[in-house]
């Protein structure tokens, strides 16, 4: 699997930057725009970066001229979009992708159709509604050592050398990063790589309607606590597996995720699968890590998506979750199905 499937998979890493922000002397007053992060952290996106080389950002004339890729025609679609009808009870599933761009919206009338007659958004965890401060203590607590020690007592000599090395690109000093585990980490660094490339995860499908759910009661299926907790959890070993598959990865991860794009878009199932069956680097640190990233949470979220279904209540619910958590033979769909329950593609 792809280290940017995860982007599919989990809603923390939305908060990575919050940790550091706390040790860093940051004002803590939640603040939370993108453009603040990244000049925070000296980090400019591709598309930045080329703006200001051309001008386009620094006062000069801008050429207004619309061009095919700047004309919107219609909303963005995903094929990763089912309901489930049952005992007078609607259950609309969308696949989310936790990063975007603001192209992606407003999206296809069909999805936002079936999001205003909801009367229920339920989503991994609010990410809106929180208390950025609650989250950053949360972040601490969870993701520092306890015992005085340092990320570099715990890491080889080369890997430290090269978690430093890459800190620096992002204009990072790792003093910053010493008493931090390892999840905490790799959270950062996957949050930075993905603004260099000009994704913001406050442009993620689950961020854009839990921020316009006004009226609507918001359920969350595991919460940010949850997802927190369950990187804790990780042994050590499983946590420097993930920091060393990071910074030592060589792809094209503009090319990566353009085609996880494109597998969301589309709807493609077996692509989706195919790259979630991806072993990684074939260690048992990995499988593990997978296993409680997709299977193990897949079964709890499909317990209270029965719940709604089988409510006395007959409402319509909006079900918001990374899309891989709906393929794949440990999916929410398969599973829904298994309990006898016809589950509708949309698309």
């Amino acid at each position: 699997m792809k280290l940017w499937m995860k982007f599919f998979m989990i809603l923390v890493f939305a908060f990575s930057v919050t940790g550091i922000a706390g040790c860093s002397g940051s004002s803590g007053d939640g603040e939370s725009k993108e453009t603040q992060r990244q000049e925070s952290l000296g980090v400019e996106s591709d598309k930045q970066e080329a703006d200001h080389q051309t001008g386009e950002s620094d006062g000069t004339e801008k050429d207004t001229e619309t061009t095919p890729n700047d004309a919107k025609s219609e909303g963005v679609k995903t094929g990763f979009f089912w309901r489930v009808d049952h005992a007078g009870n609607t259950v609309y599933l969308l696949g989310s992708i936790h990063v975007g761009t603001d192209d992606f919206y407003p999206m296809d009338d069909q999805i936002e159709g079936a999001f205003e007659e909801s009367s229920y958004l339920a989503v991994e965890a609010d990410i809106v509604n929180v208390n950025p401060l609650e989250v950053q203590s949360l972040i601490q607590e969870r993701g520092m050592y306890s015992d005085g020690s340092t990320i570099e007592d715990h890491l080889s000599p080369e890997l430290f050398q090269k978690l430093e090395e890459t800190l620096k690109e992002y204009g990072i000093n790792v003093d910053m990063l010493q008493p931090f585990e390892p999840w905490y980490i790799v959270m950062l660094l996957e949050s930075l790589q993905i603004m260099k490339q000009g994704y913001d995860e406050q442009l993620g499908v689950d961020y854009y309607f839990l921020s316009k759910a006004d009226g609507k009661e918001i359920i969350e299926l595991e919460g940010i606590e949850y997802q927190i907790n369950m990187f804790d959890s990780f042994s050590e070993d499983v946590q420097t597996k993930l920091l060393e598959l990071n910074l030592n990865y060589e792809g094209d991860l503009e090319k990566e995720m353009e085609g996880l794009m494109k597998v969301w878009k589309s709807g493609d199932e077996e692509k989706l699968v195919e790259l979630t069956l991806d072993d990684g680097d074939g260690s048992e640190e990995y499988q593990i890590y997978m296993d409680a990233l997709l299977d193990e949470r897949n079964i709890g979220m499909v317990e209270k998506i029965e719940k709604f279904l089988k409510s006395k209540e007959q409402e319509t619910y909006f079900v918001i979750v990374g899309a891989a958590h709906y393929v794949g033979e440990q999916g929410i769909i398969e599973l829904l199905e298994e309990k006898g329950y016809e589950v509708k593609k949309q698309y």
